[in-house]
């Protein structure tokens, strides 16, 4: 039985399925166009795209590349918490799994101690973790992935903060738990091990000038720029004067004040790549996500013109 879908089907129905995986799944709507707290509000949308995801996750494992594939679009609410699972890999009977762990008798004194300081000073900002049945609720998920770990991990303050979303936005402690426990080896790994300080002062040691500089503004060749050209838009923010210079063969200059408003435009051209040239303060400020420095700058350009 698939678990991420037997609340969601009927009793008629909910014996074993021989039907073959669909390669071709129905394209989302227009709608996706729209802001996402738009699209969330559109009953329509929000129908077509749970009727999606319910077949995708009938057919779970089979289908998680196609259930990610769609996630990247949006996730409908009504069954964001089976969606999470499925991308997290949960399988068999979550349920009976966080059922087996004990939750309540305090074994480990010293973490049944600081979970019980952590949980309820926190999480005030949250109507749901802030209240006793809240506090309940992360306490047994904190003591459940402990009690599940105890052979590998440990309760270090900040794990509760980690655990917090799961529990909000899942609103189901067993799926909350499958989630949380698949999470921390994939995205925390080594953090929560009984001595994190190799991991932690890698983490938290100061970066080296010059990986900042590879990290914030890599650099491109004007060779490279120039293949190119057939595929992007090039927006110049020069001032006339560092325009007059040199500039490239297809660049239209414009005042960096209206940079972002064109943001959302852009986006909206049909073109594989944008490249804007520019200051790269310009094009942080704007919001573009990726920044590239052209190597040897605007004289390359000015020395290829003459």
């Amino acid at each position: 039985m698939n678990f991420l879908v037997d609340e969601m089907v009927d009793d008629e129905n909910s014996g074993p399925k021989d039907e073959r995986l669909e390669e071709n799944y129905p394209p989302p709507s227009n709608n996706v166009i729209s802001p996402l707290l738009a699209r969330e509000k559109d009953v329509v949308y929000q129908f077509q795209r749970v009727a999606l995801f319910s077949e995708l996750l009938r057919q779970y494992p089979a289908s998680r590349d196609e259930i990610i594939h769609q996630a990247k679009v949006d996730i409908p609410p009504f069954l964001r918490g089976k969606i999470w699972a499925a991308i997290f890999g949960v399988n068999g009977d979550y349920q009976s799994a966080y059922d087996a762990y004990d939750k309540e008798t305090e074994k480990e004194i010293q973490t049944d101690r600081q979970i019980d300081v952590d949980v309820p000073r926190c999480h005030q900002y949250h109507q749901l973790l802030s209240s006793p049945v809240g506090h309940e609720k992360l306490r047994r998920l904190l003591k459940c992935f402990v009690a599940a770990n105890k052979q590998k991990l440990v309760y270090w303050q900040g794990l509760d903060s980690l655990c917090a979303p799961f529990l909000t936005l899942l609103n189901d402690e067993a799926l909350a738990f499958s989630c949380f426990h698949a999470f921390i080896p994939k995205f925390m790994k080594d953090f929560f091990i009984s001595d994190n300080t190799p991991v932690m002062q890698e983490y938290i040691a100061p970066t080296p000038i010059e990986v900042k500089k590879a990290e914030l503004a890599t650099r491109i060749s004007l060779k490279d720029l120039v293949k190119l050209k057939n595929y992007v838009l090039v927006i110049g923010t020069k001032t006339e004067q560092v325009f007059g210079r040199g500039h490239f063969s297809l660049l239209i200059n414009m005042n960096s004040v209206h940079l972002e408003q064109l943001t959302q435009a852009l986006w909206q051209e049909k073109k594989k790549y944008h490249v804007v040239v520019g200051f790269a303060s310009d094009l942080v400020n704007a919001g573009f996500p990726r920044v590239a420095v052209l190597n040897g700058g605007i004289d390359v350009m000015r020395v290829m013109m003459e």
